[in-house]
């Protein structure tokens, strides 16, 4: 996921059932200056109990990930919008061949 896509898609809040009968409620901050997304995501079983997590994760531009893999020593690299090859767009999955 690279960041301009989460931005178009991003919602700040969801919930889901959970396979064991519990529910699962997330709530999310964007934070587009640095690109981290904060969390929180509430557990909560079918018995009533509470486990409740925060955790926060990067998500890197185009731009950024072409700089990291020229850093790790890639020559060559090339981005694409999704596996058919068609170019980048804040609408399709990033996909990197790297060489």
């Amino acid at each position: 996921m690279h960041r301009d896509r989460l931005a178009r898609i991003f919602a700040p809040r969801d919930w889901e059932s959970h396979p064991d009968g519990g529910l699962i409620l997330r709530e999310r901050g964007l934070d587009l200056l640095t690109g981290t997304v904060r969390n929180q995501q509430l557990y909560i079983s079918a018995e009533g109990e509470r486990v409740s997590r925060r955790f926060a994760v990067h998500v890197y531009t185009a731009t950024e990930w072409v700089a990291m893999a020229r850093e790790a020593g890639f020559g060559s690299v090339e981005c694409f919008g999704g596996w058919t090859g068609a170019p980048p767009s804040p609408e399709a999955r990033l996909v990197l061949r790297a060489r």
